[in-house]
């Protein structure tokens, strides 16, 4: 059977590349949970349970507030590997997009009180952000 991007379609190669990524979001909720207890979350628990998980090789600058912390990624390998295998910019962003959302909704599931959004790079140079606020 041929799984191949261009056997099943790019429409459905993205939506498989975006369900695959969910658990992450299940996984950090559990890192969090283990490190909070009972308590509730609040941001520097938050960022340094985030920062303790891996960066897929990305390189992060990280940025904290007493209510929001924001991920500046840059030098992204997937991103250069997608590009390499030949996607274009906008492909990429749907990609990354789909799967973040995804991540974020697992992860609301056990924290509904952190908001989180993405803003993906404007170019192949540009950083992709990721913000994390509580809602209040």
């Amino acid at each position: 059977m041929d799984c191949s991007a261009e056997a099943i379609g790019l429409e459905k190669a993205i939506e498989l590349h975006s369900k695959i990524q969910e658990p992450f979001g299940d996984g950090l909720a559990v890192l969090l949970k283990n490190r909070l207890g009972s308590k509730e979350v609040d941001i520097k628990t938050f960022s340094e349970v985030y920062r303790s998980t891996s960066t897929m090789g990305v390189e992060n600058v990280y940025e904290e507030t007493p209510s929001s912390f924001v991920v500046k990624g840059f030098s992204c390998p997937i991103y250069s590997g997608l590009k390499e295998a030949g996607l274009d910019h906008q492909t990429i962003k749907t990609m990354c997009e789909g799967a973040g959302n995804l991540i974020y909704k697992a992860f609301n599931r056990h924290y509904p009180k952190v908001e989180a959004r993405m803003r993906f790079r404007d170019s192949p140079e540009d950083c992709c952000v990721e913000e994390y606020r509580l809602k209040k």
